[in-house]
This record gives structure tokens, sequence and C-alpha cells, in this order.
């Protein structure tokens, strides 16, 4: 029997959550200024870190929308 639940510790406050549009990644934004990205597909991988805020300001808010010619863009509220 596979496993239908997960837990990811990311050692960091979290404070707003996003998946990608076809549902592959999570999106979660942190405490001190971070997004973290979880490939889904690949959770034996640690997430990718970006940083949004230099002066480590929390992520209020995010949201994922697809644009035609690249991956993703992010609209953020620091």
């Amino acid at each position: 029997m596979s496993r239908l639940f997960r837990t990811l510790n990311v050692k960091i406050p979290l404070t707003t959550i996003g998946f990608s549009p076809e549902g592959a990644a999570i999106y979660v934004g942190t405490e001190n200024g971070k997004i973290m990205v979880i490939d889904l597909r690949a959770l034996d991988k640690p997430p990718k870190a970006v940083v949004v805020s230099e002066t480590g300001n929390r992520i209020e808010t995010m949201s994922i929308q697809v644009r035609l010619h690249s991956k993703y863009t992010f609209k953020i509220a620091c």
C-alpha cells in the first residue's frame, strides 16, 4: 500500500501557500522573506529557496500564474 500523506519539515514559520497551476509544485511564503518551491514529483530533494525580501520581511500573500513563454510569474506582497 502506498502512502497518501507526506510530512515536509521546512524548519521556517510559513505565512502563505499556493499550488502551481498544474499541481506539480507547492509555493510557500515564509516569515523571513523567502519563497520555498517544493517539487511534488521530487520530494526527496530539498525545496528551492527564492529570496524576495533582502530585509527579511514576511511574505503575506502570493499568487502563481502561468505565462505563455516562460514557466511562471509571481505576485507577492511583503
